[in-house]
């Protein structure tokens, strides 16, 4: 019988938003927090136009005692260490609403999509990464913010400015390969790409560093895994490779090169209340 491969181990390349993850009450244990997310199941309320909607055609598959059946699901939840790290790592599968046009009938079809995610320690802090493209991300990211807020955690979001990126990049990069920049004085401009290679010491790029803001480095290096490797760092703290990597190389590069220039945080909570003011905390001094 093969073994079960170690997750930390696994080689993919990556792409997720890191939030900084709290206890509000007692102190965060990784043993805990496995058994209280393990085999979870949540139930979501169906949006109104598909539960209102009488001329859908809702199939059975998706449907319980006549009504629509929307959950998401955490999977696979597993704690693993080894000599590098130690991280508690699964799965939130989750199922999005949506219609196709069959026939000239509407017809509702569920999508099921999912989203990794990675808690992991540094020093006295925890943070949890979730794993999957930006927009994704977004949309799970409301649903297990809840369910850790019942467990009397709190999810932080967490922002990159740009001289944060900077001094990632000053860190890491090699060669800058693309960057975005935006904040413009002009209106008119709403943001501006350099792409090519090794163009940190043109004119042109000190230019726009002088005029913009740094919202996006994409860069080679060769500080992290073995060989060259792409990779991007963004003002919302989403962190891609492009190049393979493992999993634990990838969270020892998000600990070691972008945990130590976070500049400002918000809880998640906070960008839900249109009526209230996001509460944010400079860590910067």
């Amino acid at each position: 019988m093969a073994t079960p491969e170690n997750p930390l181990t696994q080689s993919a390349t990556y792409s997720g938003k890191v939030y900084r993850l709290t206890k509000t009450q007692g102190k965060l244990d990784l043993p805990t927090l496995q058994d209280q997310l393990s085999n979870k199941t949540i139930h979501l309320d169906t949006p109104s136009e598909y539960q209102e909607d009488e001329d859908l055609i809702k199939p059975d598959v998706f449907t319980e005692n006549g009504k629509i059946k929307i959950i998401t699901t955490i999977e696979d939840v597993e704690l693993t260490e080894n000599s590098a790290m130690r991280a508690l790592s699964g799965n939130i599968v989750l199922d999005e609403t949506g219609a196709v046009v069959f026939r000239e009938k509407r017809v509702l079809v569920l999508d099921t999509e999912s989203v990794r995610f990675v808690v992991f320690e540094d020093g006295e802090c925890y943070y949890m990464v979730l794993i999957a493209g930006r927009n994704l991300v977004e949309n799970v990211l409301h649903i297990i913010a809840e369910e850790l807020e019942e467990l009397d955690l709190s999810l932080t979001e967490i922002t990159l400015t740009s001289d944060d990126i900077d001094h990632i990049a000053d860190q890491l990069a090699e060669e800058l390969l693309n960057t975005t920049f935006q904040d413009y004085p002009q209106s008119s401009i709403n943001k501006k790409y350099i792409s090519g290679r090794g163009y940190q010491t043109e004119p042109e790029y000190q230019e726009e560093k002088r005029r913009g803001s740094v919202r996006t480095h994409m860069m080679a290096t060769e500080e992290i895994g073995k060989g060259e490797k792409v990779i991007s760092i963004s003002e919302d703290a989403l962190v891609r490779s492009y190049s393979k990597l493992e999993l634990q190389t990838y969270l020892i590069m998000i600990k070691e090169y972008i945990l130590p220039h976070i500049s400002t945080q918000a809880t998640v909570t906070d960008f839900n209340r249109s009526d209230t003011q996001s509460t944010v905390t400079d860590f910067s001094n």
